[in-house]
């Protein structure tokens, strides 16, 4: 029988409790991220490491903020388990496996959904306020017909 040597650790506890104190004193807001990227190759310079082995050790301690992606345009890139929580949220139910559809799949649900929910809150304030008689116009009609268009979108969620 032989006994398990134990491997050497790459970090001391007060390397890891230094970086990790440092890197949590910037803000987490998106402009932060040249500040923390500078934190982090200051750190890989100082305890001689590469930059990957730095942010994976951020990473591991849990305090690492991804960085924001942006198009060409500057609109930040959705990803798939952003647009899956997004539907989960809007919908309110669990949508655990969501995130494996397609992306255009998701862009297209969770814009559905949102296109509905403004369907859903314009139709549920004219009903209000037929409720409180504003729905008759100055000559005394009903003006029930709004409702026919608000109807016929419901259907064809394309229709503008």
């Amino acid at each position: 029988m032989t006994k398990a040597t134990a491997k050497p650790k790459n970090y001391t506890d007060e390397m890891v409790d230094e970086l990790v104190e440092a890197y949590t004193d910037i803000g987490e807001l998106p402009e932060d991220q040249a500040e923390r990227d500078e934190v982090i190759a200051t750190f890989a310079e100082k305890f001689g490491k590469s930059i990957p082995s730095i942010r994976q050790k951020l990473v591991g301690e849990g305090v690492y903020i991804r960085k924001e992606y942006r198009t060409k345009t500057g609109k930040v890139v959705a990803r798939k388990d952003d647009l899956a929580m997004q539907a989960s949220g809007l919908l309110g139910v669990d949508t655990t496996g969501l995130e494996k559809a397609p992306k255009q799949t998701l862009e297209r649900m969770v814009s559905a959904i949102r296109v509905n929910d403004q369907r859903m809150d314009a139709l549920l304030h004219e009903i209000e306020e037929s409720k409180n008689g504003s729905a008759i116009d100055e000559t005394g009609d009903d003006e029930s017909e709004t409702f026919d268009h608000i109807h016929e979108d419901a259907i064809d969620p394309d229709a503008d």
